[in-house]
C-alpha cells in the first residue's frame, strides 16, 4: 500500500498491474482525480476499460500503455520503463522475459544514480550534504524539516536553498513524519572540469588530508603508489580505477544501516612530473 502523500514510484516496481493500481488510488485518494478522469485523459470512453485492465481481466496493450503513461505524465526514462512493464506483462517467452527484465534493472540503476553533471548545482551535493543524506538513509524513522535543515548548512538560507535542491532531485521525500532518504544513489561524473565538481574534490582531498592528523590509524586506510605508466597504460589504468568504484558503489551503496559507520572512500590519478 503507498503513502496518500508520496506519488508511486515507478522504479520501484516490477509490475505494471501493482504501478497501476497504486497510481489509481493515489490519483483518486491525494489528488480527488476520479477513474473516470484518468480513463478520459488516456484517451478511451468507458471506466469499465480500465477496471478490466486492473483487475487483470483483460492485457494492457503496448498502444493503451502508451496513453496511460500520458495519463500518468510519464517522461523520458520513467516512459521507456513503464513501456518494458508493459512489454513483460504481454511475453509468453521465458528468454525474452528474462531480456526485458535484464533492461529493468540497468534503467532502475540509471535511475537511481544521480552524476554531478546532472545535478549541475554549485554547492549542493558537497561533503556535509552527502554525510548528511548517508545519515538519513541510516535512520529508521523520518527526520524533521528543521533538523535536517540545521545538519545541511549553518547559515539559514544556505540551508534552505541545499534543502530544496535536494528535493528537487528526488533524493529525499516528504512523508506525515517528516522526510526520508529515497533510493538514488549519486557520484560525480568523469571528466568535468565545472566549478562545482572541482570544488567538491577539493573538499574531499581536504578532508582526506585532515584525516592523516586528526584520524587513528586504525581507524582509517591510505596507500600511494607512484609509477611509470604510458599513454595506453594510464587510459587502462583509469578504466580499472573507475570499475572499482563503480563496483563499490553498486555493491555498498544502499547497505547503511545504524550500526555501521560512513566512510570518505576516493582515489586519485594524476601526473607526478610535468610532460617533457
Amino acid at each position: 500500500m503507498i503513502e496518500l502523500c508520496k506519488k508511486p514510484e515507478i522504479f520501484e516496481y516490477e509490475d505494471i498491474i501493482h504501478f497501476m493500481n497504486d497510481m489509481q488510488q493515489y490519483l483518486s485518494t491525494a489528488l480527488g482525480r476520479s477513474n473516470f478522469w484518468m480513463v478520459k485523459q488516456a484517451g478511451f470512453k468507458s471506466p469499465g476499460y480500465l477496471n478490466t485492465i486492473l483487475t487483470k481481466k483483460r492485457r494492457l496493450s503496448l498502444k493503451a500503455a502508451e496513453k496511460f503513461a500520458v495519463a500518468f505524465e510519464l517522461k523520458g526514462i520513467e516512459k521507456e520503463y513503464f513501456m518494458l512493464l508493459c512489454q513483460i506483462q504481454l511475453t509468453t517467452e521465458k528468454e525474452k522475459s528474462e531480456s526485458l527484465r535484464q533492461s529493468l534493472k540497468h534503467l532502475q540503476l540509471r535511475y537511481r544514480t544521480i552524476s554531478f553533471s546532472d545535478a549541475a548545482i554549485e554547492g549542493t551535493l558537497n561533503p556535509i550534504s552527502i554525510f548528511v543524506l548517508e545519515w538519513m538513509a541510516a535512520q529508521n524513522g523520518a527526520v524533521p524539516a528543521a533538523e535536517l535543515k540545521s545538519l545541511l548548512a549553518e547559515d539559514h538560507q544556505d540551508a534552505e536553498r541545499i534543502f530544496s535542491e535536494i528535493v528537487g532531485l528526488g533524493l529525499i521525500f516528504e512523508t506525515a513524519d517528516g522526510w526520508v532518504r529515497s533510493g538514488k544513489t549519486f557520484k560525480t561524473a568523469p571528466e568535468l572540469s565545472r566549478k562545482q565538481t572541482q570544488n567538491f574534490h577539493l573538499q574531499m582531498l581536504e578532508r582526506a588530508k585532515s584525516s592523516v592528523e586528526n584520524v587513528p590509524v586504525e581507524e582509517r586506510f591510505l596507500q600511494s603508489l607512484v609509477i611509470g605508466l604510458s599513454e595506453e597504460e594510464y587510459q587502462e589504468l583509469k578504466a580499472l580505477v573507475r570499475g572499482f568504484v563503480e563496483k563499490v558503489n553498486d555493491q555498498m551503496s544502499n547497505k547503511l544501516t545504524k550500526d555501521r559507520q560512513i566512510y570518505q572512500v576516493g582515489v586519485q590519478v594524476f601526473p607526478f612530473s610535468i610532460k617533457r
